[in-house]
């Protein structure tokens, strides 16, 4: 749901010329994460980060990993 909306977002901007330089994608599960109760989740986001990389590319993509405490603001 939330890519379809950033894709719908995205195409607004671009009938007004404002142009997109970064797709953020966050709450990444990080590699190290193997438990069972994850995998799910885990198969589910790869699936999304193709999405994503098909949609929006060729416009950067930046990653951030799940944390357990709450990010202010993102690292550049």
């Amino acid at each position: 749901m939330v890519i379809k909306e950033s894709l719908r977002a995205h195409a607004y901007l671009s009938l007004y010329n404002v142009a997109t330089d970064l797709i953020i994608a966050n709450r990444i599960l990080p590699a190290e994460v193997n438990d069972a109760f994850f995998a799910r989740w885990k198969s589910s986001q790869e699936i999304y980060k193709r999405e994503i990389h098909e949609n929006f590319h060729p416009c950067p993509l930046r990653k951030y990993l799940f944390t357990r405490r709450k990010c202010a603001a993102f690292p550049p």
